[in-house]
């Protein structure tokens, strides 16, 4: 590709991008460098400077800065009438209001043609014109063909002459610029020409996390070895989610109800006790969930021992008038080797910019069964989340399948999550009211390396008396 850059002192200097990557231009040749100059002059006086222009092959791509109603036929012919051999095509492309850019292209073959006929050269050059209801649905249906190849689970696809916006979710890539870079690569190979812009909408849980828009120009450089996937990225736009798939989105007819299930071995641990150093079982877990809409599901799981020696483990809490609730361990671990690990059902939703909402009720984990809701609110390019649950909880007995003790109480908790600019490390306060109908706070502070795994350690301090918590005087540890 050869690049010529404007010499006018009335241009406005911007530095060519390929310039801004680090990247060498090579300079042009004295044919093409005096083609450019009258290109510049002759622009100029459509009142439209130029930034610069791109030769590549046979076609010549003009950049001009000027209004979005600019003559563009006009451009063409100033561009074709000066031009250096062999090219025989211009493009012009318009950066207009919005921030889009929009391109016509024209051959010298074309004016040669309206000239003999007698009619205007823009009569003959295809626009894009708005598609048919058949013709967006074919394309949306070819994009979601691209996706699910790619690995994607797609939700819907929004499409109109110069934009296709893919509602996805997926767990192959825990980078979200490299699943946003996957999913529009596999939507640029499937999408109509005309389309110019991409937005990736990635979903998790049926909840809308991120919006990225990146330009088809960028990515088509990026893979030709034009661009960087640095400079591709910074030209992307990162905007708020809004939770709404619009009325127009083709929705994947296939996307539910969806059914997805699992077996994995798994680790129970208790580290530190005055029992034994380590303590730990070996068990395999099946857990499947099947997905009734984008909102609603049911997922559950049950456990099989497979090994462990927790019955070296006993504890004794002098608890007097405050309720045993997680310190029987050692009872729940031994009688409930075998057992229903979690069952319930959850609706969660996108309350507005930044809002989310769930509501569940069910068996939440081994020990407790009930139903509750949380909302949670997380500003969109911040660090800060803040959250509100409120759950009332059924003490489940021993042996963890569908029964359950006397006990029951109501916990309402206020967090606060922070995202450290530091080695990965997540900060986490929440306050509130506890199972034991205690009132305090959890302090919490985690560390996730880049392959996934998370460590941490937790302390809670409550109005509870270090004679009635018992050894330990207060919760604390780490965990895995």
């Amino acid at each position: 590709m050869l690049r010529v850059d404007s010499p006018a002192p009335n241009v406005p200097q911007r530095q060519p991008a390929a310039e801004r990557a680090g990247r060498r231009v090579a300079p042009p040749s004295e044919v093409a460098a005096h083609a450019a100059r009258r290109l510049f002059d002759g622009l100029d006086a459509l009142v439209a400077s130029v930034e610069g222009v791109d030769i590549a092959e046979r076609t010549a791509t003009l950049s001009p800065v000027g209004p979005a109603d600019l003559d563009r036929s006009a451009a063409a012919r100033i561009a074709l009438d000066t031009r250096p051999p062999p090219i025989d095509g211009a493009t012009i492309a318009v950066v207009m209001p919005d921030g889009m850019t929009e391109q016509t292209h024209y051959e010298s073959e074309t004016f040669a043609l309206s000239h003999s006929l007698g009619v205007d050269v823009d009569d003959l050059v295809p626009g894009v014109g708005p598609m048919s209801e058949g013709e967006r649905l074919a394309a949306a249906r070819t994009i979601m063909d691209s996706l699910e190849t790619a690995d994607f689970t797609v939700d819907a696809v929004d499409l109109d002459e110069t934009s296709a916006t893919v509602f996805v979710a997926q767990g192959k890539y825990r980078a979200t610029p490299q699943a946003v870079g996957r999913a529009a690569r596999a939507v640029a190979a499937a999408a109509p020409t005309s389309v110019e812009a991409i937005t990736v909408v990635h979903m998790n849980a049926g909840l809308e996390v991120s919006r990225m828009t990146v330009m088809l120009t960028d990515l088509e450089g990026g893979i030709a070895l034009r661009g960087s996937p640095e400079e591709t990225f910074a030209h992307a736009v990162l905007t708020a989610d809004d939770g709404v798939v619009p009325a127009t989105a083709y929705r994947n007819p296939d996307r539910y109800p969806a059914f997805d299930w699992g077996l994995a071995p798994q680790i129970r641990q208790h580290v530190g006790g005055v029992d034994a150093l380590y303590l730990f079982q070996l068990w395999a877990r099946l857990s499947a969930e099947v997905q009734f809409t984008r909102n609603f599901s049911i997922r559950g799981a049950v456990g099989a021992d497979l090994y462990n020696n927790f019955n070296q483990l006993v504890t004794d809490s002098v608890s007097g008038s405050l309720r045993r609730v997680r310190s029987q361990i050692d009872w729940y671990l031994r009688e409930g080797e075998n057992n229903l690990v979690n069952l319930y059902g959850v609706y969660v939703t996108n309350l507005g910019p930044g809002w989310y909402g769930r509501v569940a009720a069910g068996i939440f984990e081994e020990m407790y069964g009930g139903f509750g809701g949380e909302i949670l609110y997380r500003p969109f390019d911040s660090r800060l989340a803040v959250g509100l649950d409120v759950n009332h909880v059924y003490q489940s007995d021993f042996k963890q399948l569908f029964g359950f003790f006397d006990y029951h109480t109501t916990t309402r908790h206020l967090s606060f999550y922070y995202d450290t600019p530091f080695y990965g490390l997540h900060a986490t306060v929440r306050m509130g009211r506890y199972l034991a109908r205690d009132i305090g706070a959890t302090f919490e502070l985690a560390r996730e390396f880049l392959g996934g795994v998370v460590l941490g350690a937790f302390a809670t301090l409550t109005n509870v008396s270090d004679q009635k918590f018992g050894q330990g005087s207060f919760d604390k540890g780490f965990f895995v």
